[in-house]
């Protein structure tokens, strides 16, 4: 069974109505009006009224009990039915959200752009915030002339996330992803690395723009400790460049080696949904309905490369959905975007994360037509109640149904002058195949529930 964004979800069961005290006393009468009308029509005349006349009217009234036994049994497994669908659902509740609950941790963050402090600034915490809309801003590198701007960019990026790298080295060698550059900056990756005497790399990787967030779906062949260094620069031919320079770098590791070095607070990039832009509204409801995360503690969304439709229903959705969040464009902030933007936008929410800025929503474009959306937490939701006993395959009402027909059996056989002892056997046996019947039609029954719901569930 594979889990998606895309399943259903599947309504509660409501209780079966309960009987109503009034139709047991209907079916009293009734029966005792037939009952008693048969017993004197069958009385032989001139016959004196002896046990046989009173047992004969008892007979009604246990042909009344079994009626509603019968009644109630009938509802009793309706329940059974309705206890084992909700259970059923609880379970794919808790399933489904564990699904959704996949990450990766983010170790360390660092984030090189032509505005400083861009998160701290954007969310209120220092300073005022930038507005460069349309603008294509340089980094400012403070090169002296020694150093290719590539060079000083990745010392940049690193710098700041040695301690963290080599932390994290202890467990395994970390697996590097280039983003935005060629084969040569690889190269020069290498020389930095070196030069900031960080910890030999399992592998080297040349990104693809176009490449889809690192999350806890896409396993195979990521390392339990990733470096994400995505950045774009100004080629020195580009007369007109048509974006701004920027740079994230991230220290990505798996929720497992985040238990081995006993991490304080996890910073958490949960699973991503991506759809058509024109969907952002259904887009958000899902993943909202994924219970990543309380919604009530998002305080800051981050965006990029939405064009004016989108980012108005953004907008709207929010104001129902979350509030209290404020919406950050990183286009209008920075100038002109790029392929680096998207991880831009995954480090300033892990920054402020650590800031204690409460959970963050990154929105992006993915290709033309799609876009990307991912909550970044340090506290996920916990996950949703589920009953751990299954519906009793046993049903008092049928029990007493059983021991009511048995008491027919022996008026009956007392009626018509004959030992009880010589039904005895019969009635064991009797007992022992209406028992087990009854067990059987409701493991087949409850069986067939489940079954019903994981079908739809998976359609």
């Amino acid at each position: 069974m594979a889990y998606s964004w895309q399943m259903p979800d599947i309504a509660a069961e409501k209780d079966p109505a309960k009987l109503s005290p009034w139709l047991f006393v209907a079916l009293f009468v009734l029966a005792y009006v037939i009952g008693g009308a048969w017993r004197l029509m069958t009385w032989p005349g001139g016959k004196a009224v002896d046990h046989s006349f009173w047992l004969g009217l008892l007979l009604p009234a246990i042909a009344w009990g079994v009626l509603c036994g019968c009644l109630l049994a009938y509802r009793d497994v309706s329940q059974k039915m309705v206890d084992c669908w909700n259970i059923q659902r609880q379970r794919y509740a808790f399933y489904r959200q564990q699904w959704a609950q996949q990450h990766w941790v983010v170790m360390d963050a660092a984030v090189l752009t032509p505005e400083p402090d861009l998160a701290e600034r954007l969310s209120g915490l220092e300073g005022t915030a930038p507005e460069n809309p349309g603008k294509t801003l340089p980094l400012s590198l403070g090169i002296d002339g020694t150093q290719d701007r590539a060079t000083q960019l990745l010392t940049q990026l690193l710098t700041p996330l040695a301690a963290s790298i080599q932390a994290v080295s202890k467990i395994a060698p970390p697996k590097i992803y280039l983003q935005g550059g060629g084969p040569e900056d690889a190269r020069t990756l290498k020389l930095v690395w070196q030069q900031l005497k960080l910890p030999a790399p399992a592998d080297t990787v040349l990104l693809d723009p176009n490449a889809p967030l690192l999350h806890a779906s896409q396993q195979e062949g990521l390392a339990p400790v990733n470096v994400v260094l995505s950045y774009q620069l100004w080629k020195g031919s580009d007369d007109t460049p048509t974006y701004s320079e920027l740079g994230a770098a991230l220290v990505i590791i798996s929720p497992e080696n985040a238990g081995q070095i006993k991490l304080q607070s996890r910073t958490m990039l949960m699973r991503p949904i991506e759809a058509p832009v024109e969907q952002i509204e259904d887009t958000l409801t899902t993943l909202l309905q994924g219970r990543q995360t309380d919604w009530a503690r998002l305080k800051h969304v981050w965006v990029s490369q939405l064009d004016k439709p989108t980012h108005n229903a953004l907008r709207t959705a929010l104001q129902d959905m979350a509030p209290t969040a404020t919406l950050h464009d990183l286009d209008h902030a920075i100038g002109k975007p790029g392929v680096a933007g998207k991880w831009v936008l995954q480090a300033v929410a892990a920054q402020m994360i650590r800031h204690g800025q409460g959970d963050q929503l990154v929105v992006g474009r993915h290709g033309r037509q799609a876009m990307t959306c991912n909550l970044v937490t340090s506290k996920p939701l916990l996950p949703s109640s589920v009953e751990t006993l299954e519906a009793s395959l046993f049903s008092s009402y049928f029990f007493g149904v059983l021991i009511l027909i048995c008491a027919a059996a022996g008026c009956l056989q007392v009626m018509q002058g004959k030992p009880l002892s010589a039904i005895l056997p019969d009635m064991a046996c009797f007992v022992c195949i209406f028992f087990s019947l009854q067990i059987i039609l409701t493991v087949f029954v409850l069986r067939n529930v489940r079954k019903q719901f994981w079908q739809r569930a998976f359609l």
